[in-house]
């Protein structure tokens, strides 16, 4: 019985986490290489290669601009191969393919002007930007935006909200002299802080309060991002069915809202 728990713990395990991961990193790296191949065909590039996956081939056809299109057996990656590269890197043969009277150095990345070399390279980025955008925008359209009212439900002991005196109960109307009207918001504030003291004026039974509380500046390795330094207080919100509510929109707010989470994610990675 245990071998049997183990195979099925390991295929649950398969299909919660290593599946679905491989399926969005393939959407990812299709729409990125997409992208690629896409403005480098219109900059006049001639594409010999397209593929999803590397190691052995599984499934391959070539259509009728010589491109070949392929699953690789190694789903981690994939790549676009333009004409005259020596390999998969986009790394020209020195001495060799570029310059061989056999290539057409027109037809290739290197003798494109460095405007379309530019577009070509950047297009891979801007295409997972869009689709973010896209992603971010149809959920907003199908779910719509659940905010939370800006209550405090839980203050963390030892913590610097616990410091300044904030309770559970507390509205937080503004900071810095900014109204806050959602929990999020002051998440959002908090996370981007400096380490600075903030201004807060909450709402405690009827009064307003005025509070200053210093966000604890904590180092978070984001990998190929680098380190990014985060504020936070320690603030829970209310868990109070009636302090959350859900945003409907139309396809512009949608859009819009889409935009702003993709700027937010920007900032927060970046910066």
């Amino acid at each position: 019985m245990a071998g049997v728990h183990a195979v099925a713990d390991l295929l649950a395990w398969l299909g919660w986490y290593v599946i679905p991961f491989i399926i969005i990193l393939s959407l990812i790296v299709a729409v990125h290489e997409l992208g690629h191949y896409l403005v480098g065909r219109w900059c006049g590039v001639k594409i010999d290669a397209f593929s999803l996956g590397f190691g052995p081939e599984l499934v391959a056809r070539v259509d009728s601009h010589g491109t070949r299109w392929r699953i690789g057996a190694l789903p981690l990656g994939g790549y676009v191969k333009f004409h005259g590269d020596a390999n998969a890197a986009s790394v020209g043969a020195e001495g060799a393919a570029d310059n061989s009277p056999s290539v057409d150095r027109s037809l290739t990345l290197a003798g494109q002007p460095l405007r379309n070399r530019a577009a070509i390279v950047l297009a891979g980025p801007i295409a997972n930007f869009i689709l973010a955008f896209v992603i971010f925008t149809g959920m907003f359209m199908g779910f719509g935006r659940v905010e939370h009212v800006p209550r405090i439900g839980r203050v963390e002991a030892g913590s610097p909200a616990a410091a300044a005196g904030f309770q559970a109960g507390d509205v937080i109307k503004s900071i810095n002299g900014n109204p806050i009207d959602s929990f999020e918001a002051l998440q959002e504030t908090t996370l981007m802080s400096t380490g600075l003291p903030m201004n807060f004026v909450v709402e405690r039974q009827d009064h307003d309060l005025d509070l200053t509380a210093t966000p604890q500046i904590t180092v978070v390795d984001q990998g190929v991002f680098g380190k990014r330094r985060m504020g936070r207080l320690g603030l829970a919100s209310s868990a109070d069915r009636n302090d959350a509510k859900v945003e409907r929109c139309d396809l512009a707010t949608c859009a819009a809202w889409g935009a702003g989470q993709e700027w937010f994610i920007v900032k927060a990675t970046g910066t």
